[in-house]
């Protein structure tokens, strides 16, 4: 752990962790986003590291420990929150708010990262859901749709990533599905399928069946006109594949 510079929480497996005395710590209701952090010091190859270990407290107290990082504080957390309030009209309305959290250092950096693999899961298997649209019992079917939801969603968070390197913030960036709707689209007017090459040389427009395109943009219709984006993004894809040889 020391040489790969570990950072994790701690729960159920704690040996050598000290978690009596966190829960010691955490019995006496310590106010939210207060924490205490214990230091030891471990020789790794004739180099002394250091052990940190941290509570923090949120809604409920958390243990964590790490090799690396400090423990000095961080900008707040701020967390968005919603509610349901009760009006004096007897409707129900949602109020939107945000719960500001003091942390420290080595507890921002670990849940800046520590989600991204559930998030990425969320987009590609609770949005795109490509497995889910596309029954088969053809095991490749089933790896291609996998294959195929990774690279979307890898391609998409490429896209978040370029657009904060020109923006302040997320403000006006296109939702996942937005973004699917402008690569289906993109994929059926590829001008790179309207002069397909072969063995012989490029073949012209002509010489393409003109079924596949009227497929392709049925398929497009349906995509725009559904909620079962990704079902029809999955055909216009296996369609485009199929066709291009």
């Amino acid at each position: 752990m020391v040489g790969l510079f570990f950072r994790g929480i701690v729960k159920t497996c704690s040996t050598l962790f000290p978690m009596k005395w966190f829960k010691r710590w955490g019995s006496t209701n310590p106010p939210r986003g207060s924490n205490v952090q214990l230091l030891t010091n471990v020789m790794v190859r004739g180099v002394s590291r250091v052990i940190m270990a941290v509570g923090w407290m949120c809604k409920l107290p958390k243990y964590f420990i790490s090799s690396c990082g400090n423990g000095l504080p961080a900008e707040a957390q701020h967390a968005q929150r919603s509610k349901r309030v009760l009006d004096d009209e007897g409707l129900w309305t949602t109020f939107n708010y945000v719960k500001n959290t003091d942390w420290p250092s080595v507890v921002k950096n670990l849940y800046r990262y520590f989600s991204v693999i559930d998030i990425h899961d969320h987009y590609r298997q609770g949005i795109l859901a490509l497995e889910i649209y596309n029954k088969t019992k053809t095991w490749w079917h089933r790896v291609m749709s996998t294959v195929l939801g990774m690279i979307f969603t890898d391609a998409y968070f490429m896209y978040r990533y370029e657009y904060l390197l020109t923006h302040l913030d997320l403000d006006g960036i296109e939702t996942f599905e937005e973004w699917l709707g402008k690569l289906a689209f993109q994929m059926i007017n590829n001008p790179y399928l309207e002069g397909s090459s072969s063995r012989h040389g490029r073949r012209s427009s002509s010489e393409i069946p003109t079924v596949r395109k009227h497929f392709l943009v049925f398929c497009l219709s349906l995509f725009l006109n559904t909620n079962d984006n990704s079902y029809f993004l999955f055909f216009i894809l296996k369609c485009s594949i199929d066709n291009t040889h």
